[in-house]
């Protein structure tokens, strides 16, 4: 059996390049939706193990995590993210409006838990 999919959103002000946070906890972010408004950016990932400190994400190449997002596209991870917080980062300020990026996220059962 499948791990359920959850929805949790990160937003991005208008002017601004960084989101807000998301927690993943126990999940693994296997991909996101972009919003029919994007301005076509690179997308960087910052990660936090506690929610306040938060820092660029690398994968094993020791190269930053990029993503190519453009307005409407769902963007499928090939990389295994199990970051307990994330936040993402956009090239570009986004300038017309307030941006809502929905991630999708493998959830699995917390260990000593019967569901």
């Amino acid at each position: 059996m499948s791990a359920p999919l959850t929805n949790p959103t990160l937003t991005i002000l208008t002017g601004e390049t960084v989101s807000s946070a998301a927690y993943i906890g126990n999940g693994e972010l296997v991909g996101f939706q972009m919003p029919t408004a994007w301005t076509t950016a690179d997308i960087t990932l910052q990660g936090s193990a506690d929610g306040v400190t938060f820092q660029d994400v690398y994968d094993d190449n020791a190269g930053k995590l990029t993503y190519k997002a453009a307005a409407s596209e769902y963007v499928v991870l090939r990389t295994r993210l199990t970051i307990p917080w994330i936040k993402f980062v956009s090239s570009t300020a986004q300038l017309t409006s307030i941006k809502t990026i929905t991630l999708v996220v493998r959830k699995y059962p917390t260990p000593g838990i019967k569901g």
